[in-house]
């Protein structure tokens, strides 16, 4: 009885690692430039406050299993300096204009340093949304180098799904078809009217 047992748990653990999604690393390339859109930028969860100016900021929906969810944010080198980087982690649907609705957490620098930014906690599976943001509106400490930049270039790693932007809708066959009897009807309508015009002036 006691083998049987066994067996039967080793069998139930591998079904629950079977119905487990486990997601590899995502790296993606980005960056924080003039042109992106800004928003006040939440600093804590409780009470939450959004300190006075813009700052720029990038989306990144994703999917997430349920358990750990680790996220970096790490600047690249550029011939003038290096961006300080901020990684959020927002539920969804994030609002720019009142992201305390959504904040969840900020990330901290990595052993002490300004360059990386790293976000590590256990949450629920769904979805959300992370926000690669800037630690100031503006360049900082312009007095040494690399300097601390307001804008500039990144990467971004999670561990997490992403989500691709919804698919365009395509009409189906059936409605192409109503939309080509309309385009035929429209047409017929048109010709008899011209027709009209011309007997009436006759």
């Amino acid at each position: 009885m006691s083998l049987r047992r066994t067996r039967l748990a080793g069998i139930a653990a591998s079904c629950l690692l079977a119905s487990t999604t486990l997601y590899a690393q995502t790296t993606v390339s980005g960056s924080l430039s003039a042109t992106d859109p800004v928003f006040d930028r939440t600093q804590t969860a409780s009470p939450c406050t959004t300190p006075t100016g813009t700052y720029a900021y990038d989306t990144y929906p994703i999917t997430h299993a349920g358990g750990t969810l680790d996220i970096s944010m790490n600047p690249v080198l550029s011939p003038t300096g290096l961006l300080d980087p901020v990684v959020q982690l927002h539920r969804e649907p994030f609002v720019p204009s009142s992201p305390c609705t959504s904040f969840i957490a900020e990330g901290s620098d990595v052993s002490g340093t300004d360059w990386s930014d790293v976000l590590s906690g256990t949450h629920a599976a769904g979805n959300y949304v992370i926000v690669a943001t800037t630690v100031a509106p503006t360049d900082i400490d312009t007095q040494q180098f690399p300097l601390e930049l307001a804008l500039g270039d990144y990467t971004l790693t999670h561990n997490a799904a992403p989500r691709a932007a919804p698919p365009v809708a395509v009409p189906a066959l059936g409605e192409w078809m109503l939309i080509a009897m309309g385009c035929v009807l429209a047409a017929t309508a048109a010709r008899r009217q011209r027709r009209e015009r011309v007997t009436a002036k006759t």
